[in-house]
């Protein structure tokens, strides 16, 4: 994920504008612990060895805010941490879901931060097992975006493969194929090859936990 806290106050005033019982009925709690041998971002690596990915989403209603975090390796970003921080909404219009938000990204050692994007994420199932998505997210103080556009198809219960290609404006082309196993309805795990045109090819294991508190 990149895939996702000046958003948290936004929902907190929300959820407490709310009556108690509505509120308690409402809200969600859900998050994901994944642990990658490479951070991947936009097709290029962010860590030299393995990553240990948290997060954690309060959801109300379509509205959310998120928290991500990942190690990372200060040879390759220039920071040894990352912190995500996402406020959004979720809707769906027909066969059509839309994901719209904001994404700041914050980094540790040494601290900084960076601009931010905006991100607009469209998923659809044209036939059954079958899911399109396009990712559209833009930098609004660079003027830069990041295009993706991927494939995924469920093959029975457990297996399903994906492919995904993406264009960071100014820069490079990335694409990636690979494949998932449900190990629960919980638990993943994830072989994935991802290339660019500016980097060699690699391929990642990952697994991956989903969790509910509310």
């Amino acid at each position: 994920m990149r895939a996702h806290l000046p958003f948290l106050p936004v929902v907190a005033l929300s959820l407490l504008s709310a009556p108690a019982a509505a509120a308690a009925a409402e809200l969600t709690i859900d998050g994901n612990l994944t642990l990658t041998s490479r951070y991947m971002a936009s097709g290029q690596q962010q860590t030299t060895g393995a990553a240990f990915q948290p997060s954690i989403e309060l959801g109300y209603g379509g509205a959310y805010a998120g928290l991500w975090a990942s190690n990372l390796s200060s040879s390759l970003a220039g920071h040894s941490a990352e912190f995500d921080i996402s406020l959004g909404y979720r809707t769906q219009f027909g066969p059509l879901a839309v994901d719209l938000g904001y994404v700041r990204y914050f980094y540790t050692a040494p601290w900084d931060a960076s601009s931010g994007q905006l991100v607009l994420d469209l998923s659809g199932a044209p036939a059954e097992g079958t899911e399109l998505g396009l990712n559209i997210a833009y930098d609004p103080d660079a003027r830069e975006s990041d295009i993706s556009a991927s494939i995924g198809q469920q093959i029975g219960e457990r297996f399903a493969v994906a492919a995904g290609y993406g264009r960071v404006e100014n820069s490079h082309s990335y694409w990636s194929v690979g494949g998932s196993y449900a190990l629960s309805d919980a638990a993943n795990v994830d072989l994935t090859w991802h290339d660019t045109t500016v980097d060699k090819g690699i391929a990642v294991l990952s697994l991956s936990y989903d969790f509910s508190l509310r």
